[in-house]
């Protein structure tokens, strides 16, 4: 089963905080289960790594502390989100393709998964990553030829509006919490 992460599940993987950390910790590790994402959560992750750097804590070997404290505030930013999506082998999927956009009478080049997003939020109204990661996963199923099960997300808005967006985009949204008693992790 191959299922598209949105970035508060795998931010909730490694959070020991998170209401969902139990759940996810099962839940990604479960066999079987292939997680694919979007570039859009590599930005994602590191606004939110960046924005709480200073709290962070991490428990290297010795010789591993001493290489990241060489490193500078991004590149310790981008060495940690390589290493939650690594560590949970997510594939990141691109969804690089162009469409022509018309706005008062002028063409425009537009990334497709914009262009997706627009038309999902225009009924919805969602906040715009929320659209973006879910453009993307539309763009991943249609473009890449992938065979998207299910939209994972802990996304409180996102999963009150699950019957319109599967209507609007045909995505199926769902929370970890009901992927894990669907799995039965």
């Amino acid at each position: 089963m191959i299922v598209y992460l949105d970035t508060s599940v795998i931010l909730s993987y490694f959070d020991e905080s998170s209401t969902f950390f139990p759940t996810t910790q099962k839940l990604l590790k479960f066999p079987n289960l292939e997680l694919i994402t979007g570039f859009i959560t590599v930005l994602e992750m590191e606004s939110v790594i960046n924005r709480s750097f200073s709290s962070l804590s991490f428990q290297f070997d010795k010789e591993a502390d001493k290489i990241f404290d060489l490193l500078s505030k991004s590149e310790k930013i981008s060495a940690i989100t390589e290493y939650f999506l690594t560590h949970l082998e997510i594939r990141i999927e691109s969804t690089a393709s162009i469409e022509k956009y018309q706005m008062r009478g002028v063409k425009i080049d537009v990334y497709n998964t914009f262009q997706t997003a627009l038309r999902i939020n225009r009924d919805l109204g969602l906040r715009t990553l929320d659209a973006i990661q879910i453009a993307s996963a539309v763009e991943i199923r249609i473009l890449n030829k992938v065979n998207v099960e299910f939209f994972v997300t802990n996304d409180k808005i996102i999963l009150q509006n699950k019957q319109n967006l599967f209507q609007k985009a045909r995505i199926v949204p769902i929370s970890s919490e009901d992927l894990a008693r669907v799995l039965d992790v």
